[in-house]
């Protein structure tokens, strides 16, 4: 019984992020924010293959070191991509649960589900949608770069510096440089996803997409412009002066405070109007 009871509710939690999932594919808003994430992707890769060669900026560079997430990432690209993400995830999915709430949608749907399944499936649909719809336009940037790049081997002549000189993470970046971008990709995802979280989250506890998106951005600048554990080691490869052990406090910080605001949310959308 307590097997069948746990795979029931499993089930129905599935079902719920797949509903939501939809609501994404359906929505114009959603789509287009995500076709200018794609076009940012690709348009990224565009300049960084024109910008390649001996007349080039770039010059020889490895197309890992020259991709969507690398140190050399052009300052439009970084301004206009990872500085308003908070704002590209409100669009694509986290600002909803306001918009539902004022059309006083939510109260349909928990008539017909329980709040806490309610919150769990608008929660696991934040992380998934980024984590699986993002993935692709990364991939895609990363293997733009790979196919027109492929036999650039310089690292902003980084890999003729001495070892010693050398972070230990950039060492092992520079010696497996496609599997560590490979890898930062993941990291991004994760983090992305659960900022996506954060959002929503925000949009819960206030109820109020102006005050979201204000916060949201507030929120990600302090972690992205913090000069101690910035969120930006964790995005960031090939970059000098980084340990292992930043990259994962930075991360450790973030979650914290994601964990923070999401259980404010569950507090005030399940367990108050429970009470």
């Amino acid at each position: 019984p307590y097997l069948l009871t746990v795979n029931t509710a499993y089930g129905e939690l599935i079902k719920m992020i797949k509903q939501e999932f939809f609501k994404i594919l359906k929505s114009p808003k959603s789509l287009l924010t995500y076709i200018l994430i794609c076009a940012i992707s690709i348009g990224d890769s565009v300049y960084a293959i024109l910008n390649s060669g001996e007349s080039g900026m770039f010059g020889n560079s490895h197309p890992a070191m020259v991709s969507l997430f690398s140190a050399q990432t052009t300052v439009i690209t970084r301004i206009a991509f990872f500085w308003v993400m908070p704002v590209y995830l409100m669009l694509f999915y986290a600002d909803k649960y306001a918009v539902e709430k004022s059309c006083k949608m939510t109260n349909v749907y928990f008539v017909k589900t329980e709040r806490r399944k309610y919150f769990l499936g608008k929660t696991g649909c934040a992380f998934f949608s980024v984590f699986t719809m993002f993935a692709i336009p990364f991939l895609i940037n990363f293997a733009i770069n790979c196919i027109f790049l492929h036999g650039n081997t310089s690292f902003f002549d980084m890999e003729n510096w001495q070892a010693s000189e050398r972070s230990g993470l950039l060492n092992i970046s520079l010696a497996h440089p496609y599997l560590t971008y490979l890898c930062y990709i993941l990291s991004a995802l994760v983090i992305y996803g659960m900022l996506c979280i954060m959002c929503q989250s925000i949009a819960m506890i206030f109820g109020d997409n102006r005050v979201a998106y204000v916060l949201s951005f507030a929120i990600w600048m302090m972690f992205y412009s913090s000069r101690g554990l910035t969120i930006n080691h964790a995005l960031q490869p090939f970059c000098e002066g980084v340990e292992l052990s930043s990259a994962i406090g930075a991360f450790s910080l973030f979650g914290v405070t994601v964990f923070a605001f999401t259980a404010a949310a569950y507090i005030k959308t399940v367990i108050k109007n429970e009470i």
